[in-house]
């Protein structure tokens, strides 16, 4: 029976309150994709020239824009961009609060789907697919949709957006040689936004997509996780928020900002800066998801802005060389002009996995998320790393297995023994422990170390931290605009976010 997406809806449509948190990280949500789609004025002006001035129009601008770079603000499981650019498109007549609401339910949403196609090609992401049901979902709720009519927009947007997905669908558009992933957010959030509307006008979807075994959740994963879908009200994806102060992929943050630290630390010792000709060797030890990220990344040549923001080994030479990871380091006249250094830099990067990193964030995710694997089966992960191939997600499914192989009292327990209601798990205390030790090597021997276990910006890291920097991404008068009113109209606030 098909129910997952008319639950789904019908909550989604109920006005859901939420955890003062919650509110929380969804405000400095959307100062932070402000900050991101602000950051690309040239950019978002020839985007602009490509198609007229409505509101679906200025969906796909500004989602387009805040995949910039790999600045996207990511969850648990899924980065939610979609959803702030659809409800910054549909905030005409609302307020604020309805804009927040709107947002917070697409991240509800979005994440489940993330979460149910955990074992796929997209370790987690689901790409496309997240993107168009956090656009339809926002846009969906501020458009007054029923809980029927918005049941309908989400079959048709995952309809429209999962072909290809099985097999990675877009994933050559990561490291496009432009300012990265553009269209890999805005082409499915406009999915999201046409579907809505159709569904609006009365056309229906295939409501069953993620219940028949043949739909879209059996089509891309071998090992579907339905417990993702549970636990709406109890369960908050938006707790799991990091928000990205530098350019570049998730799992290249912490070794970057390891290696500022380590300039930095080098000027207040040496009075100056480290050149590129004093660098023998940089040695990072890091988690599977990393190492599996970084070959892949890797092997996609040249030093174009979206490649670099994706490529662990060429941001830390552009870091080097510029002693800077701003934006200011991604122009592309700047790379080309800068590239041979970059690259000798880049080819002195070793990255090698750190098991006992690797185990300590298994663990933490089981720890915090285990309904989400109910009853799953070492034979059920074993088939799906053989379906799985290559690509990022299969070494990261052979480090699981051998990981718990090795820890089955403390996790396979778990797993098996565990409620597969979301409402059990402990998200609001996740951590993306993708931590890191970078050692860099000067050629007179000496070696600077430094160790840490989480993005700056993310669950764990200090929250007043976190806005601080977030406000200083904005500018001036970010908090005033990140503590407006809830009853204020939206249209004009997020003129002011967007000025």
């Amino acid at each position: 029976m098909a129910r997952t997406l008319k639950d789904m809806a019908a909550w989604a449509v109920s006005q859901p309150d939420a955890p003062p948190s919650v509110w929380a990280r969804v405000r400095l949500q959307h100062l932070s994709a402000a900050a991101t789609a602000r950051s690309f004025p040239s950019v978002g002006a020839a985007l602009g020239k490509m198609g007229g001035q409505g509101a679906r129009d200025r969906l796909r601008v500004q989602a387009g824009l805040l995949g910039q770079l790999e600045l996207d603000d990511h969850m648990i499981f899924g980065n939610p961009a979609a959803g702030v650019a659809a409800a910054w498109a549909a905030a005409e007549g609302h307020t604020v609060e309805e804009v927040l609401g709107a947002t917070m339910v697409a991240n509800e949403v979005a994440g489940r789907v993330a979460a149910a196609l955990f074992f796929g090609p997209w370790h987690g992401q689901a790409m496309g697919t997240v993107h168009a049901v956090a656009a339809a979902t926002a846009a969906g709720v501020l458009h007054g949709l029923d809980a029927d009519q918005l049941a309908h927009a989400l079959a048709r947007a995952v309809d429209a957006s999962s072909v290809g997905m099985s097999s990675g669908g877009a994933q050559p558009a990561l490291f496009a040689g432009g300012l990265g992933k553009a269209g890999v957010i805005a082409t499915p959030a406009v999915q999201g936004w046409d579907a809505m509307l159709q569904a609006q006008e009365g056309a229906t979807g295939p409501l069953g997509i993620f219940d028949d075994g043949g739909g879209a959740i059996g089509g891309v994963s071998g090992v579907p996780l339905r417990a993702a879908f549970t636990g709406l009200g109890k369960a908050w994806f938006t707790e799991t928020l990091a928000f990205k102060l530098h350019p570049g992929h998730a799992f290249a943050q912490v070794p970057v900002q390891a290696v500022h630290e380590i300039l930095a630390r080098h000027v207040r010792a040496a009075d100056k800066r480290l050149r590129v000709d004093q660098v023998a060797r940089i040695r990072v030890h890091a988690t599977a998801p990393v190492v599996a990220w970084a070959e892949r990344a890797d092997a996609h040549p040249g030093v174009g802005p979206g490649v670099v923001a994706n490529s662990i080994a060429r941001m830390v030479g552009v870091a080097i060389v510029s002693h800077e990871a701003g934006l200011e380091s991604f122009d592309a006249t700047w790379l080309q002009a800068n590239e041979e250094q970059i690259q000798e830099v880049a080819a002195k990067v070793e990255i090698t996995h750190d098991w006992e990193r690797s185990l300590d964030l298994l663990t933490h995710l089981v720890d915090v998320a285990a309904p989400l694997f109910a009853g799953l089966t070492l034979g059920e992960l074993r088939v799906v790393g053989q379906q799985m191939g290559g690509g990022l997600a299969a070494p990261c499914m052979r480090t699981m297995l051998r990981l718990l192989r090795a820890r089955p009292d403390r996790m396979l327990k778990r797993i098996k023994y565990s409620t597969g209601d979301l409402a059990d798990a402990r998200l609001d205390q996740w951590q993306p422990r993708y931590g890191a030790e970078v050692v860099l090597e000067t050629i007179r021997g000496g070696a600077w170390p430094e160790r840490r276990a989480l993005p700056e910006g993310a669950p764990g890291w200090p929250w007043k931290d976190t806005i601080t920097r977030v406000e200083g991404r904005w500018g001036e008068g970010a908090a005033s605009l990140r503590c407006t009113e809830g009853s204020a109209g939206a249209s004009s606030w997020v003129d002011a976010l967007l000025a």
